[in-house]
């Protein structure tokens, strides 16, 4: 297919898009499988980048309570976590995911907007969030985070978060191993 015919395919079908990621992403998955020996990087999995102890704050704490708790752990992004009501909801036993505040957060939507720090977190935090789960692959998340331009990236498991790597774990974890793709 030419790549004008293929580009106009691939942003306007929907359907040939997801056919065209999905076949993409199963030969991917062969080429690793088949490399999974020679390169380490193409076998680990997200859990293995997991270094830190997972560092959550309520959507309703300040702005300066969340800087404060990032500078206290060292970490540039924080998960912003709901409780629920659990009078509502009696069966929920755990906190869910509803949105990640990051420095770059920080500096665009509090700083650059001469907002006061005692605004809610829920107010400069990023809603719309892109997570990987804790067994896929080290390569799936480079990759996932190249595209969107994502430096954090949540890691969930049984759709509960347990950390968050940044791509700076990424970088130094394939610096120990060399890339082959």
């Amino acid at each position: 297919i030419p790549e004008p015919v293929f580009t106009e395919l691939f942003e306007n079908d929907e359907h040939f898009a997801d056919i065209v990621e999905t076949e993409d992403r199963t030969r991917l998955r062969q080429v690793v499988s088949q490399r999974e020996e020679s390169n380490p990087l193409l076998s680990a999995t997200v859990e293995s980048l997991l270094g830190r102890q997972l560092v959550t704050i309520a959507p309703s704490a300040s702005a300066a309570a969340a800087a404060a708790l990032m500078t206290e752990h060292q970490v540039s992004a924080l998960l912003i976590v709901d409780a629920g009501d659990p009078a509502a909801d009696p069966a929920a036993d755990s906190a869910r995911l509803v949105g990640i505040v990051t420095d770059r957060d920080f500096r665009s939507r509090l700083v650059a907007q001469g907002l006061s720090a005692d605004v809610p977190v829920r107010d400069i935090m990023t809603c719309e969030l892109v997570t990987i789960d804790h067994h896929q692959l080290v390569f799936e998340a480079m990759m996932q985070m190249l595209r969107g331009n994502i430096h954090h990236l949540p890691v969930l498991r049984q759709e509960q978060p347990v950390g968050v790597i940044a791509l700076s774990d990424v970088i130094r974890y394939e610096s120990h191993n060399s890339l082959f793709v």
